[in-house]
């Protein structure tokens, strides 16, 4: 009798490769979430300026996220199937801002984060 292969050891090598390039954007987020944090803090102490201040480091640190997340996803698919880091995160970035352009996601900060009306896709994939 034939026997299917089991594609239980490919789905453990995916959710740990997911696992280690979030684990790697930790420091990002935890530094987005301090900063949201003294923002308020500032906020209640009545010190609005500077809540602002740390509320717009929040905004960049948003918008830095999708650029560090391609950044980080391709160094660490990289090092893992033994290429040249330096060969490869280059393509992946301008590969990843050319998209970004020409489908119009840049934010009003010009990085590329802008995020996807799910409505105007399927309006624009039906009609």
């Amino acid at each position: 009798m034939w026997k299917l292969p089991s594609l239980r050891p490919y789905y453990d090598n995916y959710v740990r490769d997911i696992s280690i390039v979030f684990l790697l954007l930790l420091p990002l987020t935890i530094c987005n979430a301090i900063s949201i944090f003294v923002g308020h803090f500032l906020n209640l102490a009545a010190l609005p300026d500077t809540a602002q201040k740390f509320f717009y480091f929040s905004n960049l640190l948003i918008g830095i996220y999708p650029t560090a997340l391609c950044i980080i996803t391709t160094y660490y698919l990289s090092t893992k199937h033994n290429v040249n880091p330096m060969v490869v995160v280059p393509y992946s970035l301008v590969m990843f801002i050319a998209v970004s352009l020409s489908n119009g996601l840049v934010a009003s900060n010009g990085l590329p984060n802008k995020e996807v009306d799910p409505i105007g896709w399927t309006h624009k994939l039906i009609f």
